[in-house]
């Protein structure tokens, strides 16, 4: 498997063409996401790599492949959107396709000719990774199985809409079409439905499709991001085929987490808010980025340097309860909080076994149930409990989550209890809504990420957390205000890391800067103060399809977890995020904002503990993490992604393998528990 990673392909001797354009060409360029206004306030619409120069050559002599690096908020997905077309340029002369416009190309069909068709922009997560990459928005229900679940085959033949005309899509060369299979390894999967393919195999379909449309250049975003190490090596090989063949040109964006592949020759570094960095050579990047890294996490240790001044500016507070808010009349202590002494399940699986046609999807282990030996799932999720959820693909995790939110049609007549009670009255005893049911529930997935309205404001997606649907009307109050302030100036820095004044003497946790030496907690109250009344404009400004994608994860977290709902299911809710972030959103969902980890060196290697926020330390808490009535699901298959917090796990076993359902806990030794999980 390793080979993948070494073997170099033979390198195709490309075409000759000295004198062939470029297929793009930025000279001296600015770029806006709305058209530049007259308006002295940048903020809004903040300039996207002033004075840009790049090139990317059609044809040339020798091999020569770019990739684009940089921490989440760089914006590289910005800069392949750029160069696929999109954003307004200033001036607007300054960016071309000369390759595109050759005097060549006049007799070529018209659509061949436009950036939109000539270069393919690919990406594995949001919008066009559903389109494209055949995900199911929840479970499938039966009636509409043959409309979303389609083959690989027909996805690649673009035969997945409803009376599609053939006359209306090009005709694919039956040679180029079984090269573009072999080349991605797709031969033996034709036939399997889309929703069943792994991570991997849907990302080399999406590339095939891609490559399928013939495009000049290819633009792919991270698309190593997530994967397994086996997914990797036959994605990398994939690319690297592409790569040396430069039929199309291939132009990478790849997290600074990621292995600049071996064929990729130059690299360009971008800083964060779009800010152009270091472009060269791969060997001198990579000598670069070993050195010093201003965004390098490995060597951010400024705010954590400068945190040492913080005994001098607020004197320590005697004791601090870390475990409940300091202030007894806090607002998540009001009414509307559900009562914590609760001793029914939250959640009962009473011996599922659910089916399409003769396959058994979920529920196929027997288990031993008060001494009996009983078919189908039995599971219990108490108040306070914390579980992962595991199992691998095709186990039916996707399912038993959409039955216990009820997304799943045959929640309703299956043996499960949810809050207490089944979906359907029984005598004596109501049935529970979906609004009802689903207002008790924080829930984020994939398949919420891609179907989220992108029209909603950073403020509105947030609020939707208490309303019924993420397009109604949410239910807010004074409390929940500022409930709502408070986590947007906590995630700032993650969501809309614009440079400003206050920003740039305030650490993403508040800690309290000065020059002043001495400071005590009376006079460091007016500086609070002055925090906590940041402008927050931003928030209402900024479009929820404007956020990268990161930004837009955190703010999904935040909406699912704000409410306090008495479970919270997060399904693969910290995948793709950096290392800090992923840390920075665990922490703040177990203990709110009254604890930060804070980053230092220790004997020449970075460190981390965890400290009393100033938030905290001044009694200023808004957002208190999880109470002891919340139980909480997390799904995912990378260790990092599971909380420490979490103290049981429920494997389901694989379709068709012999295996039985697994139950355990996560001791001291978490290591052996994920050995005896498997998968990781």
């Amino acid at each position: 498997m390793r080979r993948a990673f070494r073997t170099r392909p033979p390198i195709p001797k490309p075409v000759s063409n000295t004198t062939s354009p470029p297929l793009i060409e930025i000279s001296k360029s600015t770029f806006y996401r709305q058209p530049p206004s007259s308006s002295n306030n940048p903020e809004p619409n903040p300039p996207l790599f002033p004075e840009l120069n790049f090139t990317v050559p059609s044809f040339i002599d020798q091999h020569n492949q770019w990739a684009i690096i940089g921490p989440p908020s760089a914006g590289k997905t910005t800069f392949l959107e750029i160069l696929g077309g999109q954003h307004y340029c200033d001036p607007p002369t300054s960016r071309t396709f000369p390759y595109l416009t050759r005097s060549e190309t006049e007799k070529a069909p018209p659509h061949s000719n436009s950036p939109s068709t000539a270069f393919q922009y690919v990406e594995f997560s949001g919008g066009n990774a559903t389109k494209d990459g055949g995900n199911n928005l929840g479970a499938i229900h039966e009636s509409l199985k043959g409309f979303h679940n389609h083959s690989l085959l027909d996805y690649l033949r673009d035969k997945t809409l409803l009376n599609s005309l053939e006359q209306d899509k090009p005709k694919d060369n039956d040679e180029f079409f079984a090269k573009v299979i072999k080349d991605c390894r797709l031969r033996d999967l034709l036939d399997t439905r889309t929703k069943n393919l792994s991570k991997g195999q849907t990302r080399r379909a999406i590339i095939a499709k891609a490559l399928l449309r013939r495009p000049k250049l290819l633009l792919i975003d991270e698309p190593f991001d997530g994967l397994e190490y086996s997914a990797i090596a036959k994605v990398y090989a994939l690319l690297a085929r592409v790569s040396y063949s430069q039929s199309p040109r291939l132009v990478l964006s790849l997290s600074w987490r990621a292995k600049i592949p071996t064929w990729i020759t130059h690299v360009l570094c971008l800083w964060p808010n779009c800010q152009l960095g270091y472009r060269g050579s791969r060997a001198n990047t990579k000598h670069r980025l070993n050195k010093n890294s201003d965004w390098n996490p490995k060597h951010q240790l400024a705010h954590a340097e400068r945190a040492k001044t913080l005994a001098k500016i607020l004197a320590k507070p005697k004791s601090i309860d870390l475990t409940k808010p300091k202030n007894k009349n806090h607002p998540l202590e009001n009414d509307d909080t559900p009562a914590k002494e609760q001793q029914e399940p939250l959640v009962e699986i009473l011996g599922v076994k659910l089916k399409y046609a003769e396959k058994t999807v979920l529920g196929s282990s027997r288990q031993t149930i008060n001494g009996e030996r009983k078919e189908g799932l039995w599971w219990n999720v108490m108040p306070g409990e914390r579980w992962g959820l595991f199992g691998p693909k095709g186990s039916g995790k996707t399912t038993l989550l959409s039955l216990i939110t009820s997304d799943h049609p045959q929640a309703y007549s299956l043996p499960i209890r949810i809050f207490g009670h089944s979906r359907l009255p029984i005598v004596g005893q109501p049935g529970l809504s979906i609004f009802s049911l689903q207002s008790r529930i924080g829930h984020l997935s994939p398949e919420i990420h891609a179907a989220f309205p992108t029209h909603l404001t950073v403020r509105r997606a947030i609020e939707t957390s208490w309303a019924d649907t993420p397009l109604s009307r949410p239910e807010l109050n004074h409390e929940r205000d500022l409930i709502v302030d408070s986590s947007l100036r906590w995630f700032k820095p993650e969501i809309y890391p614009a440079p400003d004044i206050l920003n740039s003497n305030i650490s993403s946790n508040f800690s309290i800067f000065s020059d002043k030496k001495e400071l005590s907690p009376q006079s460091g109250k007016p500086l609070i103060d002055r925090i906590m009344s940041a402008d927050l404009d931003w928030a209402d400004n900024i479009q929820f399809r404007d956020l990268h994608f990161q930004a837009q994860r955190v703010v999904l977290f935040l909406r699912a977890i704000l409410k306090k709902p008495e479970l919270i299911i997060l399904d693969e809710a910290f995948h793709g995020l950096d290392e800090k972030v992923q840390e920075k959103c665990m922490l703040f969902l177990e203990a709110g904002e009254r604890i930060i980890l804070r980053y230092t060196t220790k004997k020449g290697k970075p460190a981390k503990n965890r400290q009393a926020s100033n938030v905290a330390k001044l009694g200023r808490v808004q957002v208190a993490g999880l109470e002891p009535y919340q139980a909480l699901i997390v799904v995912s298959d990378v260790k990092k992604e599971i909380p420490q917090y979490v103290t049981k796990w429920l494997r389901l076993p694989g379709m068709g393998a012999r295996e039985s359902l697994k139950f355990g806990t996560f001791g001291t030794k978490r290591e052996s528990a994920f050995r005896a999980i498997g998968g990781f």
